[in-house]
């Protein structure tokens, strides 16, 4: 497992890509609310650091890196990420296939 420092930075770092992507800001991905934009793009988010991030990396992390307290948040984002993105039929979330795609190109960010 990496160590924290990187992970802090790695997850630092999905977070502002998802948050350029939407057009906020990352204290409005990590806000409490669930207005949109913010909330789908935190579920992204969540998702692909859950993906690219450290897959070993647990839910409740995952949840607390956006100042979440239960790790029921963190697998329910990523769960309604790939219900949305195609799994079952129509890609609903073109962002998040977009991101994905970008990030497998360049492996490491």
């Amino acid at each position: 497992m990496t160590s924290t420092r990187s992970q802090s930075r790695s997850i630092a770092a999905f977070k502002l890509l998802v948050a350029e992507e939407f057009g906020i800001t990352v204290a409005e991905l990590d806000a409490p609310d669930n207005k949109q934009p913010a909330a789908m793009a935190r579920q992204i988010a969540m998702a692909l650091i859950r993906e690219f991030v450290e897959p070993e990396l647990g839910w409740q992390e995952i949840a607390a890196a956006f100042g979440r307290e239960r790790h029921f948040t963190a697998q329910h984002a990523a769960a309604a990420v790939r219900i949305r993105s195609g799994r079952h039929g129509k890609d609903r979330w073109p962002t998040w296939t977009r991101l994905r795609a970008k990030l497998r190109r360049n492996a490491a960010l």
